[in-house]
């Protein structure tokens, strides 16, 4: 009981530290760590054991990955092909959402919409769209996109791994598409569609 009680007030103070904003999450997870290790809730010899999972190690190579997308020069092609869109709405949120689940598919989404926000900003200057109508579907998309393949987001990586570890076979890089590419495709279509019109219009200079 004590051990629980140890657990709750550590989880509970580095919540409150993650939500305060002022301190580094991995700083705050490091303390909180080390805060466990000392309270004995965690084994000393056990404290590093996480970092050899091999979700950590694939979601480290999805970092190593995604910049690699951005400096080989695929991502800037698919910016000029977006560059030549039709002014409508409908057709620059489904070719940016399109373009956007499907880089996530390969790559982190925080990565993947790093790249795109710009593009995006861009070509609504260009075509004079609010940029209000375009930013969260592609959130939406990138998030969409990221459940269709094995690497696209890291809980699809945890529980491959924990199934590997129950002594059944991983899944495989594309083993989320029937499920995950369906409901992306039909997502990205309801956003096009639908969806950036919910959304309020707000010109900004």
């Amino acid at each position: 009981m004590i051990q629980q009680t140890y657990l709750f007030a550590v989880m509970s103070v580095a919540a409150l530290w993650w939500l305060w904003g002022k301190v580094r999450p991995d700083l705050v997870a490091l303390i909180a760590l080390f805060a466990l290790v000392y309270f004995n809730v965690v084994p000393a010899q056990d404290a590093f054991v996480g970092f050899s999972h091999p979700a950590v190690i694939a979601l480290a190579s999805i970092m190593v990955i995604s910049k690699a997308l951005q400096n080989s020069g695929l991502l800037d092609l698919l910016a000029r092909v977006a560059n030549v869109l039709r002014p409508d709405p409908f057709s620059l949120i489904l070719v940016l959402c399109a373009l956007t689940a499907f880089a996530s598919a390969f790559m982190n989404n925080i990565g993947a919409m790093v790249i795109m926000i710009p593009i995006a900003i861009h070509i609504c200057g260009k075509h004079g769209i609010p940029v209000s109508k375009v930013l969260m579907p592609l959130s939406f998309a990138s998030i969409l996109g990221g459940m269709t393949t094995l690497v696209g987001n890291a809980p699809n990586i945890i529980v491959s791994g924990y199934k590997e570890g129950t002594g059944l076979a991983p899944y495989g890089l594309f083993s989320f598409i029937p499920v995950g590419g369906a409901v992306a495709m039909t997502g990205v279509i309801f956003i096009a569609l639908i969806g950036w019109r919910l959304l309020p219009q707000r010109h900004k200079p």
